[in-house]
């Protein structure tokens, strides 16, 4: 094994000179490297923190920027919504009105604007007539429904009311004028944001206008989901039409009812009552009105079908499938099958 020293000794005399050798230079040189390597690295890793505790205190200089112009925001917001605030009342307290429906739309109006639903409340009367004195608008969260001790079975309604006490009195005079008397801008609940207000109850209505098109889509043969659909893509949107879905149903409903008219029911009516004269206990016929005292449903049996129904009466289906186009009622006969293989219609409903 060869062995390069990295220092030689020469001795002459009384004098030594040390000799560097090849290898000493190159170890010398390595070591220099290194520890340069090594400061470099120590100073990247000092560079680095220190840019990282600049970057912080930067951040945390930008978060107390970012925290006083919100703050800054927040209480001009808030004062702006109360300006916003004080002006609507004076403008209510001042306005006069000159019928029930004007008041409720002034309060109406308010609601919304506040993001609130209104109801209708109590009245009074000058004495001995129907004139009304004073009428009372209540915010719909007005009040308390206390529990009745309901079974299981039964359906309650979800309570949504806080007992706010916001309200508005109107008193009107023997003219017919209309005054704010009374006014409580109290409420102990949450507003409906800016995007939800058009959800409110109180300002959800079919108008005449969009109610005239609806009834001419859907009496087209447009389902009804598709009409609501269209109306609120012309609006931009179902926040723009003033209505909701289940109004729109609400609405055809009502007015597929207005369309049995009191001639329609009276002329089936006549004819039942015709056909049990002529055909005495063989024929059978019944009606069933709603509150409001409109048909709903009616039912009749003939002679014939009675004598289909004693000899064929083993099987019988009962279809629902059918509803005619125009009163969108439905068609329910009870159908057999007699000796022929033939259908034979035993009753309708």
């Amino acid at each position: 094994m060869k062995f390069f020293p990295l220092l030689s000794f020469h001795v002459s005399g009384t004098h030594s000179r040390i000799h560097r050798s090849p290898s000493f230079l190159v170890l010398s040189t390595s070591l220099f490297y290194a520890w340069i390597s090594r400061r470099f690295s120590e100073f990247l890793n000092f560079l680095s923190s220190a840019i990282h505790i600049a970057r912080i205190d930067s951040r945390g200089m930008e978060n107390q920027k970012s925290e006083r112009a919100s703050d800054k925001i927040g209480v001009n917001s808030n004062e702006s919504a109360n300006a916003l605030n004080q002006e609507l009342t004076s403008e209510i307290l001042k306005k006069v009105v000159h019928n029930e429906e004007e008041a409720y739309d002034l309060y109406r109006n308010y609601g919304f604007c506040k993001g609130f639903s209104v109801r209708k409340g109590k009245q009074s009367y000058y004495s001995g007539t129907k004139k009304i004195k004073t009428k009372d608008y209540y915010c719909s969260k007005e009040g308390l429904k206390f529990d009745e001790g309901t079974s299981e079975a039964s359906y309650s309604k979800l309570d949504t009311r806080t007992g706010c006490k916001a309200m508005i009195r109107f008193a009107i005079d023997e003219q017919g004028i209309w005054k704010v008397k009374r006014f409580v801008d109290e409420h102990n609940h949450l507003f409906a944001s800016p995007t939800k207000r058009y959800l409110l109850k109180s300002v959800r209505s079919v108008s005449l206008s969009k109610g005239v098109v609806l009834n001419s889509m859907v009496n087209a043969g447009i389902r009804t989901i598709n009409a609501y659909s269209y109306m609120a893509q012309e609006g931009g949107g179902a926040e723009n039409i003033g209505f909701t879905k289940k109004d729109c149903y609400n609405y055809i409903d009502i007015e597929k009812n207005k369309m049995i008219e009191v001639g329609d029911s009276q002329s089936l009516v006549n004819h039942f009552k015709r056909k049990a004269s002529e055909e005495g206990e063989m024929f059978y016929w019944d009606v069933q009105l709603d509150k409001m005292g409109r048909m709903t449903n009616f039912y009749w049996r003939d002679g014939r079908s009675k004598i289909d129904y004693d000899s064929f009466g083993d099987v019988v289906v009962f279809d629902t499938t059918y509803r005619t186009n125009r009163y969108e009622l439905v068609c329910a006969p009870f159908v057999g099958m007699n000796h022929h293989w033939k259908n034979v219609i035993q009753n309708g409903s």
